[in-house]
């Protein structure tokens, strides 16, 4: 969530009840009791960013969105990131909205959507003198490409970026990205040593940025690199490895959703879906292996949190 620089304006003491009897039910497993005070929870904070934000345009949007971001008001959700493309004039406000946009669709699962949105922040990032955003935008619009089985376009995209990025630790991480992006996409087009030797590399900046245990990037980055060796494992047909690293990419979503609730860097369905599909995966794996007790459990974890975030539940 966006922070003013100022000391910020205390809460209502009508809004931090209703937070609280919401957050109580939650953790109380009483999710339908907790879903009904989502609708007065967001006339409560639109009242307050409406009233007490008004010197703050751009907090009081934030907070609205949010709200009906918690509400599960998706449709409206989407209206308010394509409502600020409007407003953007600037390459760089103009790109970073259309990478909110994007970013937003592929948590939906509209990755085709996704795309020519992510496109238009990568061409607004060429306009500036900025490699490592430059480098950002391409991590995020080649991830997308390959979300869309375009594996040929992402593969150009993360060259590209590598190409760009001078060989410095403060470009480790997003190098970092782009190399486990590529490897990705080396593996679907069956590029299975490229793959590895990717992978390998990314394994090697990664390495000194894991004592940085406050840092979610770096977090996110292990959930994406065991992603895509549970991937490779896969192909081979190596299902005890695949168990062991998908058990890994979800240990690191699990320490991303930590860092999202004490940290309050954004919202949490950003940390809550990627976990969800991470459980996913894993649940297939479990129940490739026979361990069909312990598949449904993890499933059914990935169903809740989809019910917490208003997604559609899963296909029996």
């Amino acid at each position: 969530m966006v922070r003013s620089a100022e000391e910020p304006t205390p809460l209502p003491e009508g809004l931090m009840e209703v937070m609280q009897q919401q957050a109580d039910l939650v953790n109380a497993g009483s999710i339908a009791e907790a879903e009904g005070l989502s609708s007065e929870l967001l006339a409560q904070l639109c009242h307050y960013a409406g009233e007490s934000l008004a010197d703050d345009p751009e907090l009081q949007e934030e907070l609205v969105l949010q709200a009906h971001a918690e509400a599960g008001d998706w449709e409206q959700v989407q209206r308010m990131h394509e409502a600020r493309l409007d407003r953007r004039t600037e390459p760089l406000p103009y790109g970073t909205a259309c990478s909110h946009l994007a970013h937003f669709l592929t948590l939906m699962d509209r990755w085709d959507e996704a795309a020519p949105v992510a496109a238009l922040a990568t061409q607004a990032a060429r306009q500036d003198d900025l490699p490592l955003l430059l480098g950002m935008r391409l991590e995020a619009q080649g991830a997308i490409a390959n979300g869309c089985g375009e594996h040929r376009l992402a593969l150009s995209l993360f060259e590209e970026g590598l190409r760009n990025l001078e060989i410095k630790s403060s470009h480790d991480l997003i190098r970092a990205r782009l190399l486990i992006g590529r490897a990705r996409s080396h593996l679907r087009l069956g590029n299975l040593a490229d793959s590895e030797a990717d992978l390998s590399e990314a394994w090697k900046l990664l390495q000194p940025l894991s004592a940085m245990t406050s840092a979610g990037g770096v977090k996110g980055a292990f959930a994406d690199w065991w992603s895509v060796q549970a991937d490779r494992c896969e192909r081979e047909a190596h299902w005890q490895s695949v168990h062991e690293a998908r058990s890994e990419a979800v240990r690191c979503c699990r320490e991303v959703l930590q860092l999202a609730e004490t940290q309050q860097i954004y919202p949490l369905y950003h940390a809550l879906i990627p976990l969800a599909r991470e459980l996913c995966q894993l649940a297939q794996t479990l129940a490739r292996l026979g361990q069909t007790a312990a598949a449904e459990e993890v499933r059914d974890e990935a169903q809740e949190i989809r019910r917490q975030v208003h997604l559609p539940a899963l296909p029996e």
